[in-house]
């Protein structure tokens, strides 16, 4: 196996751009179409096939980065020679290799056996260090299950982690310690070298996985089927959604056309009304005509003066009529309309006459009821303080007559000679003292 880096032809700390502008160029000179000839067309095979594997391991970045950190052991592991160790019994640095298998069939050379028999000795380790039999995931054929079989093999050894001891690493023999304080300090370092290399075997595992995983068909055709389930229900998730937002929308302008409809309708239906109300009240106005003059007028205001015109005499005299016959009835009629407003104005004088009679009625009434509770109040006001003043009267004598009786009860109980008690005198009694 040759170095990634020396197949394409390139520096180790090439750029991910120039690293792809390489590829592209190689692959342009060696793809198999571009050869004419069998023979060519073989070699040219392997050729591009050994620049694809190259460039799928340098154009991931953690796979990248991986090869870098092993690539002296993946390179040693692949030279022909057995470089198993007890840490490494498999050399598992040169399954890191494309050339390890040939087709992806299920024959002894083929991709799927080659590496299904690998897991089955790495598992089988593991069992001898537990001491059981419980078996890993299989590998399976080419023909295995991809959601069920292949999958749960993947999720058990992505995570993988031996259950060996690697006690072969241990640097100090514990039973050579001349004291115990320093075969605990042997036994701390002999932990720490098993560890790390249980670690580091774990992952070499884990990475092996990553590797075959890449380039598992059965793997590589789930995971295409499953991008195009998840791209076809994101679609039907988006045609659900312009199909909501259609319906939405056609019912959106289906409500304002019928608005606008409605709307003109209403408007339609106002002007109508409003026409036909300007028609009635033209119909039902008063139509004020002059038969002589055949004229039409729109108050009475203008009746009056056209009545008063010289014209309208005129054509009075011309029909035969007499002039003064109008003067006399236009005084008729303001004398009728003078005692028409003298009646109504003393109408409203006795109208207002009599409301301010019932007014002064109400107040006077209204006086005489607040005389008379005004009276009632004061009289009960003094009914009160004449009964304040009575019960005064009356507590001030029985406050008078106890003390009295105080008084006869301290006579009572002197004799008439009162000593001291402190000297020799002896006072009047109680009762002169009093008195």
């Amino acid at each position: 196996m040759r170095c990634h880096y020396d197949v394409l032809g390139v520096a180790r700390d090439i750029s991910a751009a120039d690293l792809r502008k390489a590829f592209f160029k190689l692959a342009l000179k060696w793809h198999p179409d571009k050869i004419k000839e069998r023979q060519d067309v073989e070699e040219a095979t392997q050729i591009f096939q050994e620049i694809q594997s190259s460039y799928e391991v340098l154009s991931d970045p953690q796979e990248r980065q991986w090869y870098d950190d092993h690539r002296e052991q993946i390179l040693r592991g692949d030279d022909g020679q057995d470089h198993a160790t007890q840490e490494d019994p498999l050399d598992l640095m040169r399954y890191y290799s494309p050339s390890v298998y040939k087709g992806y069939k299920d024959d002894a050379n083929g991709f799927y056996r080659v590496y299904c028999t690998l897991f089955e000795e790495i598992d089988a380790l593991d069992r001898e260090a537990r001491g059981d039999n419980i078996a890993a995931p299989s590998f399976g054929t080419s023909t295995s299950n991809a959601s069920s079989d292949v999958s749960v093999f993947y999720n058990y050894w992505r995570a993988y982690s031996t259950d060996r001891s690697f006690s072969w690493l241990d640097q100090y023999k514990t039973t050579d310690a001349p004291t115990r304080e320093i075969r605990r300090l042997m036994e701390k370092d002999n932990k720490k070298l098993r560890d790390a290399g249980r670690k580091s075997f774990s992952s070499n595992v884990r990475a092996l996985v990553d590797f075959v995983r890449k380039r598992d068909r059965r793997m590589i055709q789930y995971l295409k089927e499953l991008e195009e389930a998840k791209e076809l229900a994101a679609k039907e998730k988006e045609n659900a959604a312009k199909e909501k937002r259609r319906a939405f929308q056609e019912q959106k302008a289906s409500f304002q056309a019928q608005w606008e409809v409605d709307s003109v309708h209403s408007h339609v239906e106002a002007q109508v009304q409003a026409e036909l109300a300007k028609l009635q009240a033209k119909q039902e106005a008063m139509i004020l005509v002059c038969e002589i003059c055949k004229k039409e007028f729109k108050s009475e205001k203008q009746v009056e003066n056209h009545l008063k015109s010289k014209k309208h005499r005129e054509q009075m005299i011309a029909n035969g009529l007499d002039p003064s016959m109008l003067d006399e009835l236009m005084e008729l009629e303001i004398s009728e309309a003078a005692a028409k407003a003298n009646i109504d104005e003393s109408e409203e004088v006795q109208k207002k006459s009599a409301k301010k009679e019932s007014n002064v009625k109400v107040n006077t009434e209204e006086d005489e009821a607040k005389k008379k509770e005004r009276d009632e109040k004061e009289k009960k006001a003094a009914e009160r303080r004449a009964e304040r003043k009575e019960k005064r009267k009356t507590t001030k004598k029985e406050d008078n007559n106890s003390a009295k009786k105080k008084e006869v009860a301290l006579v009572e109980e002197f004799d008439d000679d009162f000593p001291c008690g402190s000297c020799s005198m002896v006072f009047p009694t109680l009762k002169m003292r009093m008195n």
